[in-house]
């Protein structure tokens, strides 16, 4: 038998019985023992030694809410996050060039807040008038198309706004080229079709990217289209990655037929629970609120879906025996949610089911306590504070007290699992990690951070995308922490955070990722 050990590093364990260790001894993908290297050598008479000079090991750091595929897709689309508008139609234009008969040019990222001009189909046509374009925004609750792809679709003037989302429209009342939240649907089915063995490349590429941030699993709202592609890898044992999937909400039926419960799966590929949506986004300014957005006497955002209709998605999913994890982001969605928990409590209790809030931007002060007495998972994801410190500012001026709370969150004695909803951020932990602990930017602004009073510590922060993030995805028992019997999941980076403050962070590299006694980045 043939075991590795690895010493010579600031070994912190995020096990509060442990936090530090000298060494570690792993073998068959696990860990086996941790203590003093001198002890574990003579136990061990390890095969391997990794010495880590210096450098900080942590246990596998974990993306808590990714969208897998979108995000791999995203890597091959072109990338329009931070560009002015006259960058991003140049680029458009240059994409346009490239694309076959037949096929549709995707891309995303785009940030209209930062336009001083309304985004619209005429601009799209003045740069491509014949070649269907599609253009997520930022955060993923817009699209902004150009005539070509409205005719594609078959949508005009005469079209309504489908349940839950809305077509802005010119003046005649024909689309003016933006899609807002569910009205997204009038592309379902129409898009050009991805087979699954392409679908599986194309996420299994995005995982390789994954590897070079750190990160040992993501939690990820897919669609069954992507959860057979996933799938398709773990049969090829092509899926080195620990995938806990949200289901969509189109899936809870099937699910309750056929009896499908949280935590239903293996290794590498289990099932959380369903994803749901209480709301929109700040960005798109469809967060639904308790108070009108400013500059407005009455606009409040978009509930896109009823309250009983989200209470009664949730009392099946819970009384299936599946955890639900419902979007909502502002203060009003938060109540209409917990509310709705609340009065599923009972069936999430008989099956032990940890129910989630993904995003949580905005909670009042009467609702914070509801959180811990209900047991709720919060699911935010930092980088989200940093991105939107301005439209924050702009859009909900000052009923803005508990926005993106995380210490009010942890103090409160809420589970915190933490991650970046990339492809709307990018999945860097350091980067998540840094905006937790300073509220700042990565150019170091605003100088004290914004809010500063809602920081965490770095060892906080770290602990929301390890342990958090294990008993968030109900897998605490496998991996999270660095304790014998877990997984050999570890993050190696060439700073240590902890002992030097988060102003070490965005100088800090991750120099290695092992993901069950491999190394899959660096090492």
């Amino acid at each position: 038998m043939s075991f590795t050990m690895l010493s010579n590093g600031r070994i912190h364990t995020m096990d509060p019985k442990a936090p530090q260790t000298e060494a570690v001894v792993i073998g068959f993908g696990k860990i086996l023992a941790t203590g003093k290297a001198r002890d574990l050598e003579d136990q061990f008479r390890p095969t391997c030694k990794v010495d880590l000079g210096g450098a900080m090991l942590l246990p596998g750091l974990v993306d808590a809410h990714v969208h897998l595929f979108a995000y791999a897709q995203r890597l091959e689309w072109i990338d329009l996050d931070g560009l002015l508008l006259e960058e991003a139609l140049s680029r458009i234009a240059a994409a346009a060039k490239r694309i076959k008969p037949g096929e549709w040019l995707c891309g995303g990222g785009y940030n209209s807040n930062l336009w001083d001009k309304v985004p619209d189909r005429h601009l799209l046509d003045s740069v491509t008038a014949d070649v269907p374009v599609v253009l997520d925004s930022k955060d993923f609750h817009t699209l902004w198309v150009n005539s070509a792809l409205l005719k594609t679709i078959g949508v005009d003037a005469n079209t309504p706004n489908p349940p839950g989302g809305s077509l802005d429209r010119e003046t005649d009342g024909f689309p003016s080229g933006i899609i807002r939240e569910y009205a997204s649907a009038l592309l379902q089915g129409k898009r050009p079709v991805i087979d699954l063995n392409r679908r599986a490349e194309i996420i299994e590429h995005g995982i390789e990217k994954l590897y070079s941030y750190g990160l040992t699993g993501v939690h990820a709202p897919e669609g069954i289209a992507e959860l057979g592609a996933l799938q398709k890898l773990q049969r090829a044992d092509r899926l080195n990655f620990r995938v806990s999937v949200m289901l969509p909400k189109e899936a809870l039926p099937m699910a309750e037929s056929v009896g499908l419960q949280t935590g239903l799966g293996g290794e590498w590929l289990n099932v959380i629970g369903v994803k749901l949506f209480a709301d929109g986004s700040l960005g798109s300014q469809t967060a639904f609120m308790l108070a009108p957005y400013e500059n407005s006497a009455d606009y409040r955002g978009i509930a896109v879906v009823a309250p009983e209709e989200l209470q009664d998605q949730i009392a099946r999913a819970n009384r299936s025996g599946l955890a639900v994890a419902v979007h909502a982001i502002g203060d009003a969605a938060v109540r209409t949610v917990l509310d709705c928990l609340e009065a599923a409590q009972e069936e999430a209790q008989r099956w032990q089911i940890r129910n989630r809030i993904e995003h949580l931007q905005l909670i009042t002060k009467e609702d914070l306590p509801r959180l811990s007495k209900l047991g709720v998972i919060a699911s935010m994801q930092p980088l989200h504070c940093t991105s939107d410190i301005d439209i924050v500012k702009k859009h909900w001026g000052e009923h803005r007290g508990y926005a993106y709370g995380w210490r009010s969150v942890e103090q409160s004695g809420v589970n915190l699992a933490f991650g970046s909803d990339a492809p709307v951020e990018v999945p860097d932990p350091l980067q998540g990690i840094y905006a937790a602990a300073t509220r700042k930017r990565c150019d170091n602004t605003p100088a004290g951070g914004w809010q500063p009073e809602e920081t965490i510590s770095v060892t906080s922060a770290i602990r929301a995308y390890t342990s958090g993030a294990a008993w968030a995805a109900g897998r605490e028992k496998e991996f999270g922490t660095i304790e014998p019997g877990k997984a050999a999941d570890f993050t190696v980076l060439d700073h240590d955070i902890i002992a030097e403050g988060p102003e070490s962070i965005l100088q800090t590299r991750v120099i290695g990722t092992m993901i069950s006694g491999r190394w899959v980045y660096g090492g």
